[in-house]
């Protein structure tokens, strides 16, 4: 079900989201694999509208190539009848008889190519040898990475033709001479002429730069081509080892994710000029549309982690971490479908990736170099040499450029500039951090010649122990605390004493006993196991008299929250223990005089309820004497009353 979309409005802010809850890193992922699909797609339509329109050429013979004695070199591209085989099951028979004779098509261009194609493709020509001595010749097919393609020579009965086949996906046994191109031997006696035919095949791009050979010129030609193909990989396995030995010595990751890439550029490159095959692994052909994707793969990998460590794209912009980080995660996933899927659909599917890798890293190295960044004016150089150079080749493989030794070699020039400028802005890297190191180390000593004045002046003694157990920073105000001449007891770091020895050494006791601390719970030992703690019940005896002490220790620790080591802080507390003792004095007489003058109130008390007593008992007494008297004077009355009237 679609998102639909909500707005909540306030004075202040307006929030816009999904109902789906869609994630805007999950829509970031989304809208790259888009844009993949559609640069794969744009990429496939450009392969094919460029493509030669064959039906739309006109047939024509065979024209025959003239060898003469004056010239050692024939490039073929323009003495070629091409015929396309879309279902690749036509065979020699077929396409040499006379149906197929018009449907052979002459090619105009001086090096056929077009591009990735599922077809096969029969090549046509005649030789006619008007060379006086000359009998063996050779035909190089200039595109190293042609899997399939086979050579049907006619037979000298005329009776069917003979095949030599081979290929960059066949043994190298099977080749007529062991070289990074294909080279067949073709024997053509002097003053006749002969049609041969070649099938070409497989899923790499079909270019076909033919070129017919003397055999002493192939040599010369062949010789100064290895000698100038080893100094380009020398210079890369050179500049392999220079960084290398960076590494071992900087131990910077940058120049691991470097060696990375130039293993992986030397992997693609010897495996797409074919001397890998050739020269290192002949007898692993068959992994060949295996491993030359697997080269690509890390080859794009390398790219997006070399330029993300380089440019510090995880702590200067997390953002373009997080879209470089999904580059390499696309190039993973690609990874896992090698086994699974054609070679021809790969290359499809991964040219786009890096084409959009080569823009994406070379747009973040931009938006670095205006932050400020200074080493990037080279690095995006470098980019721009080794991205200009890949899309020629890319361009090639896609029809859209012709293909020429200029435009096929591009890409040495390109990676050679490559190499060397990033090989300059990692220089420029380490000059520059170099200088901000040398600003922070200013920095730092001026910080700790603060904070060692200020350690110094502290009324505390203040002790840092590292993860050995051993001291590694005492305080002036440590050194008056400890320092017994008369024992020959002075604290001094060089001594090198664990945590252990120091606790015998200066006799730290457990206050009020003549026992040893126990290590495991005195508060440095604590503050290195990751726990602040404090304490109150140590003493030092400096010979007269026991010194008690309080103590604070805290852990230290490092980015990643690890314990590094431990900072104590101690002081002298014999004057507030006094204190407190005489405290203690007046709080006892105090209290006798409270419990002394209690007892005499409680005496005064009792005193006083006896008297209180008395008179309760006093005033009953009269009391009852002043009812008796009243009594009896009542009494009294009456007798006189009674008198009275008798009288």
């Amino acid at each position: 079900m679609p998102g639909v979309l909500y707005c909540i409005g306030s004075k202040h802010e307006q929030r816009f989201f999904m109902s789906n809850k869609i994630s805007s890193k999950k829509l970031a992922y989304l809208r790259l694999v888009i844009l993949i699909i559609l640069v794969a797609a744009v990429c496939q339509a450009v392969e094919v509208l460029a493509k030669p329109l064959a039906g739309l050429q006109s047939a024509s013979a065979t024209r025959p190539l003239i060898l003469t004695d004056e010239v050692q070199k024939y490039p073929l591209g323009l003495n070629l009848d091409i015929l396309e085989d879309p279902t690749g099951d036509l065979n020699i028979g077929e396409v040499s008889s006379p149906a197929y004779d018009s449907q052979f098509v002459p090619n105009e261009a001086s090096v056929p190519n077009y591009g990735f194609t599922h077809s096969a493709y029969w090549i046509r020509f005649s030789l006619d040898n008007q060379t006086t001595q000359i009998t063996e010749w050779l035909l190089e097919q200039g595109f190293a990475n042609t899997q399939y393609i086979d050579l049907y020579l006619p037979r000298s009965d005329g009776q069917g033709f003979d095949v030599k086949q081979t290929g960059a996906l066949r043994p190298v046994s099977t080749r007529d001479i062991l070289y990074p191109k294909i080279v067949f031997s073709i024997d053509l006696s002097p003053q006749s002429s002969q049609t041969y035919y070649l099938r070409i095949s497989g899923g790499a791009s079909m270019t076909i730069p033919l070129t017919l050979w003397t055999k002493d010129a192939f040599i010369v030609s062949s010789g100064r081509i290895l000698i100038l193909q080893g100094l380009f990989f020398g210079a890369l396995l050179a500049l392999l080892g220079y960084h290398l030995f960076f590494l071992i010595t900087l131990r910077e990751t940058v120049y691991l994710y470097f060696m990375l890439l130039v293993v992986s550029t030397l992997a693609v490159l010897l495996e797409y000029t074919g001397y890998l095959g050739a020269y290192v692994f002949p007898n692993l052909y068959f992994i060949k549309p295996y491993s030359f994707p697997v080269f690509y793969v890390a080859f794009g990998i390398s790219i997006a982690l070399f330029s993300d460590n380089f440019l510090q794209l995880k702590a200067r912009h997390p953002k373009l971490h997080q879209i470089n980080l999904s580059i390499a995660i696309i190039w993973g996933v690609g990874l896992l479908i090698i086994p699974f899927a054609h070679y021809l659909t790969l290359a499809r599917l991964m040219n786009p990736v890096l084409v959009i890798t080569f823009a994406t890293t070379f747009m973040i190295g931009l938006y670095s170099w205006q932050k400020g960044f200074r080493p990037m004016g080279f690095f995006l150089l470098a980019w721009l040499g080794m991205s200009a150079s890949f899309i020629v080749v890319l361009l090639v493989r896609l029809t859209i450029l012709p293909s020429t030794y200029f435009t096929e070699n591009l890409y040495e020039l390109g990676f050679i500039f490559m190499a060397v400028s990033w090989s300059i802005a990692l220089a420029d890297r380490i000059n520059l951090f170099k200088t901000q190191t040398d600003q922070a180390n200013r920095n730092l000593l001026q910080s700790e010649s603060r904070l060692s004045q200020i350690l110094e002046g502290l009324p505390l003694g203040v002790v840092v122990y590292g993860k050995d157990q051993k001291a590694q920073y005492i305080n002036k105000r440590t050194a008056e605390i400890l320092t017994n001449p008369d024992k020959g007891i002075h604290p001094d770091v060089d001594a090198g004493r664990t945590l252990a020895q120091s606790i015998e050494h200066f006799s730290f006791h457990v206050a009020g006993t003549e026992r040893i601390y126990p290590v495991e719970k005195f508060p440095v030992f604590q503050a290195l196991k990751g726990a602040p703690v404090f304490a109150d019940d140590i003493e030092i005896n400096d010979g007269e008299r026991n010194i008690p002490l309080e103590m604070w220790a805290s852990p230290v620790r490092d980015d990643l929250g690890n314990v590094e080591s431990a900072i104590a802080a101690f002081q002298d507390i014999t004057t507030r223990k006094e204190a407190d003792n005489e405290l203690d004095r007046y709080r006892k007489n105090l209290e006798e005089l409270v419990r002394k003058r209690t007892a005499e109130l409680r005496a005064i008390n009792t005193q006083l309820d006896r008297e209180v007593e008395e008179r309760k008992n006093l005033e009953q007494s009269m009391l009852q004497r002043i009812e008796w008297l009243s009594a009896m004077n009542e009494i009294h009355q009456s007798l006189i009353g009674k008198e009275s009237i008798h009288a």
